[in-house]
């Protein structure tokens, strides 16, 4: 039985500081506003098909999604502190440049300040570029409304959220080093995962693998869920999969398993929790690994 020591830092989520609305409000306003860091990261760095560049990193002691780090001679980098909403341009050693509260900043107000602040630092202005290589939900912040910090609670449930995902999946990665990917957030589904190869034959969007990964929500699912995934997608039907505690398989669109906030909110300790999530993953990858096994 697991107890908290294996995630002393667990983070406890509290139920009031989880109520769907005001989750879907807040994850509206961080999903437009990740996208900037994400803009820096792509834009001063060579171009890639899976936008490897674009993606950010989870920063546990500033509590912030970060950007890589951009400009050989420069070596500065952006990030979005969740809890504070306060947008941030670093040297590379941690020293902040300047940073923005976005609490009433147009999108167009906040695009000219950063383009400000990185050519302050030497980078070249014109070359920011706000073009997606994905789309993502038309936000009222795209329509010249300002951005709004209004429920600081839930802000800080956000980074709660992502801090104990990277604290979990870092585990994972970590355990299995051999065959696993760096841990990312992806500005585009604002998922943060590893992915488990376990067959790669060196073309791009062609590998097998295991996906593990924390999503603050989605068009499926209003609440955040970590979840777990194989591709390519097995043949198998939903009835011939066990049950996992608190947990269910999803068999539409992808294969995979997912654990509802819900069922960890109801959790009244940190230990609990973590001991949940753990759990979840533990028993999904052996029946999946078991899949894999079958197949072969």
């Amino acid at each position: 039985m697991m107890s908290k020591e294996t995630f002393p830092d667990w983070k406890l989520h509290k139920k009031a500081n989880l109520k769907t609305k005001e989750l879907l409000t807040t994850r509206a306003e961080l999903h437009r506003a990740i996208q900037l860091v994400g803009a820096v990261g792509r834009s001063y760095s060579p171009e890639s098909t899976e936008d490897e560049y674009g993606s950010l990193s989870w920063d546990s002691n500033a509590g912030m999604l970060v950007s890589p780090i951009v400009g050989e001679k420069q070596g500065i980098y952006a990030g979005l502190n969740l809890s504070k909403f306060i947008l941030g341009v670093y040297h590379q050693d941690g020293i902040q440049i300047d940073s923005l509260n976005l609490h009433e900043y147009k999108l167009a107000e906040i695009v000219d300040w950063l383009r400000k602040i990185l050519n302050h630092a030497g980078l070249d202005e014109r070359m920011l570029s706000l073009e997606l290589p994905y789309e993502i939900p038309e936000y009222q912040t795209v329509l010249d409304e300002k951005f709004r910090f209004e429920r600081k609670k839930v802000f800080e449930e956000f980074s709660r959220l992502y801090e104990n995902a990277a604290l979990v999946l870092g585990h994972y990665q970590s355990i299995n080093r051999k065959h696993a990917t760096e841990l990312k957030c992806w500005p585009h589904h604002f998922d943060i995962a590893t992915q488990l190869i376990f067959e790669d034959d060196g073309e791009p969007g062609r590998k097998d693998f295991i996906g593990l990964g924390f999503s603050p929500g989605d068009e499926n699912y209003k609440r955040p869920y970590y979840y777990i995934n194989l591709w390519p997608v097995p043949e198998i039907a939903i009835q011939d999969l066990p049950s996992i505690q608190e947990a269910s398989w999803n068999v539409k669109g992808w294969f995979g398993a997912t654990l509802d906030i819900k069922n960890i909110k109801k959790l009244k300790e940190a230990g609990q929790q973590a001991q949940l999530v753990k759990g979840f993953y533990d028993i999904a990858l052996r029946e999946i690994i078991e899949i894999i096994n079958l197949k072969a």
